[in-house]
């Protein structure tokens, strides 16, 4: 049976059944970007009983390092040095999302509170079979 994609305005899964089932491989979390980038920027939001550091910190700094010495190459030397500092600086921007995601996913598994305070505003995905997803499907007002 194909997945199909849910939103917690649609399906209401709490933490112990979310659990089940990744456990038994028929259902994926998920969370949007925007949501993520929230998430990370606002301690409110973030986990509270875990430690929970964004993927942040040296990567931008190395980010702008690198970016920084190819805008001095491309104007002291060849200007096609700019293009190696955008390329790895767009590298490292999509790395950072996803690492973030990872992070954010991550602690749901493992923080019952954290994952139902998100599930209260909405912000989970799930990725589910539309069979398995039945029992949590919320009647629409």
């Amino acid at each position: 049976m194909p997945l199909k994609t849910y939103t917690c305005a649609e399906v209401s899964i709490p933490h112990p059944d979310m659990l089940a089932l990744q456990k038994a491989g028929t259902l994926t979390l998920g969370i949007g970007n925007a949501t993520a980038e929230a998430i990370s920027r606002t301690p409110d939001l973030q986990p509270k009983y875990i430690t929970f550091k964004p993927a942040s910190g040296i990567r931008n700094w190395i980010a702008i390092a690198v970016f920084a010495l190819s805008v001095y190459l491309a104007i002291t030397e060849e200007w096609w040095h700019i293009a190696y500092g955008l390329a790895f600086m767009l590298i490292l921007g999509k790395n950072y999302k996803k690492l973030n995601i990872e992070k954010i996913l991550a602690a749901a598994e493992i923080d019952a509170a954290f994952y139902e305070q998100h599930r209260s505003l909405g912000n989970w995905l799930y990725r589910i079979e539309e069979e398995k997803a039945a029992p949590f499907v919320v009647e629409a007002k």
